[in-house]
């Protein structure tokens, strides 16, 4: 498993929880039960202000990325899009030398 389909999926988590106090545990968990889970939130994944899928996100390479930013601010996530979004994961790549 990658570190940006762990971080990801640790980021899907705590959305999921929302604003319920739980304790998050490491567990092993497969693409599959990845996939269930993040197509049940309602998160909005960029890549600079390009809307992605999330089968996207899993592939992209983390060498690649320069900063993640996440969103759960309603009021902030209002300035992306006018569409009801539990939030924003905003991933800016790094710029290429050639």
């Amino acid at each position: 498993m990658n570190k940006i389909y762990k971080f990801f999926l640790l980021v899907l988590i705590i959305s999921a929880c929302k604003q319920q106090e739980i304790e998050v545990k490491k567990t092993n968990i497969t693409k599959e039960q990845h996939a269930k889970e993040s197509s049940e939130s309602n998160i909005l994944c960029l890549v600079g202000d390009q809307q992605i899928t999330r089968e996207e996100m899993d592939n992209i390479d983390v060498d690649k990325i320069e900063t993640i930013e996440i969103i759960k601010d309603k009021d902030k996530i209002r300035k992306y899009t006018s569409e009801n979004y539990d939030g924003i994961i905003i991933i800016n790549m790094k710029k290429d030398d050639n």
